[in-house]
């Protein structure tokens, strides 16, 4: 294929779209440098050629030159103001920035450009979600279901939307559609013992720590949640050793083995 392109460059030199082409083509094989360079190439034949502008901030965000990126994108929008794509790709690096306002506007343009764009609805409700603007975030996760009601990752977010609302029954509804899609994600079943365990239906939330663990034998998060129900059942000893575990695998560093310790202690404390 190269050499192809690079045949019709010869014939053509001052066809801006081989260079384009032959761009893609290095954009494919990650080799993101060449493929600046050809994109570069063509904006110099044509300096209104949208997608060659658009593709050389593909690749300054590909490597990491963001600061390129967002001018190669202005000046996308410049010569094209709806061009959607490019409102995401500014959104994308406007958040990783932590310009959360700034990250907001953009997504919310790209959607008044394309409602449909299940991506750009997730990421803007995973904004939300960041900033604990629970309500809106469900709204939007709501919005990317009736569009792609099959993916279980926006059932799972939806569900942990859901569970910080402390709107237990409707998150159970959400991770149980998330197993349902992916019968395999060990993480979705221990949630769903942790919102039957805030239920006070201890049964319920046994049996899905069962279900977690039979998938991985190793999860942190499902000993932990072990743990806290077998405090709610006052069950000392089985709380200790659950919680023990959770120390021992992930360290008494890790965020979620300082919690199982400062359980022990309270534990111990109760004695």
């Amino acid at each position: 294929m190269e050499t192809d392109i690079k045949r019709l460059i010869e014939q053509e030199p001052d066809n801006p779209e081989h260079y384009k082409q032959l761009g893609n083509h290095y954009f494919e094989l990650g080799d993101y440098e060449h493929a600046l360079e050809c994109y570069c190439k063509s904006l110099e034949i044509d300096p209104g050629f949208v997608k060659a502008a658009y593709n050389a901030g593909n690749a300054c965000y590909k490597l990491k030159r963001f600061d390129d990126a967002v001018n190669w994108w202005k000046q996308v929008l410049k010569l094209s103001p709806e061009h959607q794509k490019t409102y995401v790709g500014l959104a994308e690096i406007h958040y990783s920035q932590h310009k959360v306002a700034e990250a907001t506007e953009m997504y919310q343009k790209a959607l008044s450009l394309d409602p449909d764009d299940v991506n750009a609805l997730v990421s803007l409700a995973l904004i939300h979600y960041d900033q604990a603007e629970y309500d809106q975030s469900i709204e939007l996760y709501h919005q990317a279901l009736n569009r792609k009601n099959d993916d279980p990752d926006i059932h799972y977010n939806l569900a942990n939307a859901y569970y910080d609302s402390f709107m237990y029954d409707d998150a159970i509804r959400e991770y149980s559609e998330t197993v349902k899609l992916n019968p395999g994600d060990a993480i979705a079943y221990n949630n769903l013992a942790d919102c039957y365990l805030q239920k006070k239906d201890l049964v319920k939330a046994r049996d899905f720590i069962e279900k977690a663990l039979a998938i991985k034998a190793d999860l942190p998060a499902a000993y932990c949640t072990l743990g806290e129900v077998c405090m709610a059942a006052g069950e000392k000893a089985q709380a200790l050793d659950a919680l023990g575990r959770v120390v021992r695998l992930t360290g008494r560093n890790d965020m979620l083995g300082r919690y199982a310790k400062n359980l022990i202690r309270d534990i111990i404390r109760c004695q």
